[in-house]
């Protein structure tokens, strides 16, 4: 049947190509080829009132292009009673979406479809025999690309390569390799500005507003100024705001210290444009692919202050120790509490039977000289008795981790009888109710129970699992702890640099006697970044 042209209508001239397209440089099916062909053949066969639908960089196997659903929904509104293509493939390579408008849509609507190569033109032969047979070609060509492209990128993930298509902020990719990243001169020293500011206490907030106060490009406008359309600093007012979450992402970026990691995401199929993150243990790391821009004992300082939560007091100031205080009885910060400290979970609990622990109270004045003279003496004793201190060093962590790896598999072996149990109590539960001896009722409330107590239980046993993994693996590093050391000559006073570079944490101990009482004992157990405890205070 043909349909005639409706001068109200639009026709609608549908251009699409994808990136791996333009990968391919090919000029003939570039969107301003597209459309110069469009136009061409929209003037020599008379059709007028034509307006461009155009989706660039997106591959037809999604359904969901935008230029592509702008003209589906003109279709559905009546707009539209003509659609023209360059060729059969721009419209899509979904064979399941394009057999729905050529079989259903396109006829339901009285809507013409053609091929500006002349193969097709439903309002004058209807749809062609073969096209379905075209359609699952072009579906096999999208499909044979993926897997193609997810073969080599495979190859090139566990080869160590990068597979980023744009460096990250800091880095430029080698003119001479593609796959490896060279330090960027104009951005590099941004990168060791960010961590050296957090080594040594500057909130992220403030990191934000003095690099702001430098003028410092984001990088969102740094890749729009040197990319074009990579960045998004068109649609912001200030090019110099540097959001939270890029300089928290930037801090956890093993990238700067010359490590590749891949494996972090995976795509499910080539028609899903769904992202799967991957879990930790199944990522590939490789050290060394490329030059460092952080140093190994910045980035440690850095790791430490990552993983404590930092506070302030009501006037705003910070204190050096905040979250490398710890209970160790509760396991629970140590809070700041006017002139001293106080265990956080005491702090909130106190007034509260059962959930509470005990003050272990110390004054801010006692931790500075424990700490401050402690780490005197260990720097004292690495420059005056290196060989020594090494062997001591080494012989005392051995022991520790034995001792920490007994309890925790101590902790294992009663977590697992107990869920065994648990098991037994769910299949009396299971037998009494087959036996009429409870109610449906009854046993959904138990059963609900045990089974909680049940996840919670192999929780506590994955933790632990994975503790004791890395207990298995774990070594020190004296020579990094010596590196520490020798950067700091001469320490009289401490600054939150200082305790960063050389604590991970502080473990205090409730006093032999009551608060209030004089001629106590208070221990404290400090742990050293990369040797951890090395004696008793």
């Amino acid at each position: 049947m043909l349909i005639k042209h409706e001068p109200d209508k639009s026709i609608a001239l549908y251009c699409r190509l994808s990136n791996a397209d333009k990968t391919n440089n090919d000029y003939s099916i570039s969107i301003q080829n597209q459309m110069d062909i469009l136009n061409s053949y929209s003037k020599e066969h008379g059709f007028t009132n034509t307006q461009f639908y155009i989706d660039d960089g997106i591959s037809g196997a999604y359904s969901d292009r935008p230029g592509y659903m702008d003209m589906i929904n003109d279709i559905e509104s009546g707009k539209v009673n003509t659609v023209i293509v360059k060729d059969h493939s721009r419209l899509g390579r979904d064979r399941l979406s394009i057999g729905y408008l050529l079989e259903i849509l396109f006829l339901e609507k009285q809507v013409r479809y053609i091929t500006a190569d002349g193969k097709v033109d439903t309002g004058l032969y209807g749809v062609p025999d073969g096209l379905a047979f075209e359609d699952l070609c072009n579906e096999w060509y999208v499909k044979s690309t993926s897997e193609k492209v997810r073969r080599t990128k495979q190859k090139n993930s566990a080869e160590g390569k990068s597979l980023r298509s744009r460096a990250p902020y800091g880095y430029m990719k080698d003119p001479n390799d593609k796959f490896h990243l060279i330090p960027n001169p104009e951005t590099m020293n941004n990168i060791v500005l960010i961590f050296e500011m957090f080594a040594n206490g500057t909130s992220l907030m403030d990191i934000s507003k003095e690099l702001r106060h430098r003028k410092v490009l984001s990088p969102s406008a740094y890749d729009f100024l040197t990319l074009g359309s990579y960045g998004t600093a068109e649609s912001k007012e200030d090019p110099y705001y540097w959001d939270i979450g890029t300089l928290t992402y930037m801090l956890d970026n093993e990238v700067y210290i010359g490590t590749t990691v891949n494996g972090l995401r995976y795509k499910p199929s080539y028609k899903s444009r769904k992202i799967i993150k991957m879990p930790k243990e199944s990522h590939k790391r490789f050290e060394n692919t490329h030059t460092a821009i952080i140093s190994k004992e910045l980035w440690e300082t850095v790791r430490q202050r990552r993983a404590t939560k930092q506070r302030h007091s009501k006037t705003g100031e910070k204190d050096i120790f905040s979250g490398k205080l710890i209970c160790a009885d509760c396991g629970s910060v140590l809070h700041t509490n006017k002139s001293s400290y106080m265990c956080g979970r005491y702090k909130k609990y106190q007034y509260r039977d059962g959930n509470g622990c005990t003050s272990h109270n110390i004054s801010k004045r006692a931790v500075r000289e424990i700490v401050l003279s402690a780490i005197k003496a260990v720097t004292e004793q690495v420059k005056e008795h290196k060989k020594d201190f090494i062997q001591a060093a080494t012989q005392n962590s051995d022991k520790e981790i034995s001792k920490e790896k007994v309890r925790i598999e101590r902790f294992l072996s009663k977590a697992r009888n107990e869920v065994e149990e648990l098991d037994r109590y769910l299949m009396n539960l299971y037998k009494d109710k087959a036996d009429g001896e409870i109610t449906a009722e009854q046993f959904a409330v138990l059963a609900d129970g045990y089974t909680r107590s049940k996840d919670e239980q192999q929780n506590r046993i994955e933790e632990a699992t994975k503790k004791l993994q890395e207990l298995n693996s774990k070594t020190i590093d004296v020579e990094r702890f010596i590196s520490v050391v020798n950067k700091y000559t001469d320490i009289s006073e401490l600054n939150q640099e200082i305790v960063n570079a050389f604590i991970e944490k502080i473990v205090i101990h409730e006093r032999s006697e009551p608060h209030k009482r004089k001629g106590y004992a208070q221990k404290v157990d400090i742990y050293f970044n990369f040797i951890g405890e090395l004696g008793n205070n």
